[in-house]
């Protein structure tokens, strides 16, 4: 069953694809077999926040891309702690410590913890849900004499209370935080759970005033103001999955003769959202969902080959809490891992994506050196050369390099990436773009800078917003700008940069 609030856009026409992903169970160091953890938090480079048992004892971990595992130690005092949510660099993470001063709210800073306390007046326990690169984080406090939940957020160091709804009764909570600022959540109203943002101006309902849907929450925010989140459409359970966008809330779909529960619980910068739903062909267990822009549904355990719970082993109840740009979703389940014996189990699920070498290539600005466009397609050794020479009396332009290519099908995700180098010490940097087909330009907000020095290193640049921007109509064509500046006194020497790949990777639309 389906409700939608809001208009949806056809697709264009491109050729089929199958969406496929990998799965790897997330564990802690040095655990036992029936040793527990919970996966919450991930962000573009493929670093993911939790927890989880191991023979140190219960903390939050780091997991990172080269399969390490990073512990985040509590303040002093304190017997564990929880990691929920780490920010876009990776330098910021936020959750709780438990111990003798009970369940605090904390940030780790490049790894080093602060105690955040608890908010004045809800002084029982608090919790750090969400945190972004400026290092605003947002939580809720409770107090247990009253019974009363706050909303708050960081400010200056300290535990801010944020505003509640008019005819608000001492019950909101902040879930998500986004790059600008803006937060999101919940407060009850007038006998209702509404879901609401708050930015400078205040809070904000974003709920029907008479519904459908009555009650509802926000719980992940994008870069774009999209919030995903849970809303009660009336369909006999609690909550539905729902994205509140452009001032309208759009219920996505649920699996085919589902009893009407799940939640978007995580959404990423392409609109792309991640949660939990009841799956009737597997007797209403609760399974990982994945929801597409257009808010079509598909089954994360499916696409993974995740093996269901036979009676013996397998998996049981898998709930997603985040995805990143690339389509990487993260989560706990249930995982039997023998008769009789089961654990919570972080999981780490990843698209398989492809490779796409560029067709064509055009130096904008510099000269040509050596190498070609097959120079691109790997790292090999065999690079392309761009040199930047000064003429007297003339100001010297960055390097420039525009490649393009041709996809054979939509993209759910779509990045490009280079690896490069200079061959003069220097301050050099490497900016990557792509082009927005749409609006005729190079797209700021998927533009990345890097440091350039005289050995190689990577960079990327990934799509945001509607991905199908990105893809021209038509020919299915993608196009990138790879633009090298010197500063200060390498820029009126001669130098070169040189570029051993810039590749495309795209993961197909479903």
């Amino acid at each position: 069953m389906r409700l939608l609030f809001v208009a949806l856009l056809s697709l264009p026409c491109f050729a089929d694809a199958s969406l496929v992903y990998t799965y790897r169970e997330l564990r802690g160091p040095f655990a036992g077999p029936a040793a527990s953890s919970e996966a919450f938090s991930i962000n573009d480079r493929g670093s993911v926040a939790g927890d989880a048992g191991g023979s140190d004892g219960w903390f939050s971990r780091l997991w990172q891309p080269d399969g390490s595992v990073v512990t985040l130690l509590p303040s002093s005092g304190q017997q564990a702690s929880y990691a929920y949510c780490l920010s876009a660099s990776g330098r910021f993470v936020v959750g709780a410590t438990y111990g003798s001063s009970g369940e605090r709210a904390c940030l780790w800073d490049n790894g080093i913890v602060q105690d955040l306390g608890m908010l004045p007046g809800y002084t029982t326990k608090a919790n750090a849900l969400s945190v972004n690169d400026a290092g605003q984080a947002v939580g809720w406090s409770y107090n247990g004499n009253t019974n009363g939940w706050a909303a708050w957020k960081l400010v200056g160091g300290t535990l801010v209370k944020l505003p509640e709804l008019p005819g608000g009764t001492n019950v909101s909570g902040a879930y998500g935080v986004g790059p600008s600022g803006i937060v999101t959540g919940w407060s009850k109203a007038n006998g209702y759970l509404r879901a609401v943002s708050w930015d400078a101006q205040g809070v904000h309902d974003l709920l029907p005033p008479s519904g459908p849907p009555q009650e509802g929450y926000g719980n992940c925010i994008n870069a774009f103001g999209e919030i995903s989140g849970g809303a009660d459409f009336g369909l006999g359970s609690a909550w539905q999955p729902v994205v509140y966008r452009d001032g309208q809330a759009t219920m996505l779909d649920l699996y085919t003769g589902s009893n009407g529960y799940g939640r978007a619980q995580g959404i990423n910068d392409c609109g792309v959202c991640t949660g939990p739903a009841d799956n009737p062909a597997n007797s209403n267990t609760t399974e990982a969902a994945l929801w597409t822009r257009d808010g079509r549904i598909f089954n994360l355990m499916d696409l993974a080959g995740m093996p269901r719970f036979n009676g013996t082993t397998g998996w049981g109840d898998t709930q997603p809490t985040a995805i990143n740009n690339k389509g990487q979703v993260v989560g706990t389940g249930t995982y039997s891992y023998s008769a009789g014996h089961a654990r919570g189990s972080g999981f780490l699920l990843t698209p398989v994506s492809t490779i796409v070498p560029p067709t064509s290539l055009t130096v904008v600005a510099g000269k040509q050196t050596s190498g070609n466009l097959q120079s691109l397609a790997s790292v090999d050794g065999d690079a392309l050369a761009v040199c930047r020479f000064i003429v007297p009396n003339q100001q010297a332009d960055p390097v420039q390099v525009r490649v393009e290519a041709s996809l054979a099908w939509a993209p759910m995700a779509l990045w490009f990436k280079s690896t490069a180098k200079v061959t003069q010490v220097g301050a050099y940097s490497l900016s990557l773009s792509l082009y927005d087909w749409q609006a005729s330009m190079y797209d700021s907000l998927t533009a990345t800078i890097s440091p350039l020095t005289t050995s190689y290193s990577n960079s990327e640049a990934i799509a945001k917003g509607d991905v199908l921007r990105f893809v021209r109509s038509g020919d299915h064509q993608v196009r990138a700008l790879l633009k090298v500046r010197a500063a200060g006194p390498s820029a009126s020497s001669a130098w070169c940069a040189q570029f051993d790949q810039a590749v495309w990777e795209a993961v197909p639309l479903p």
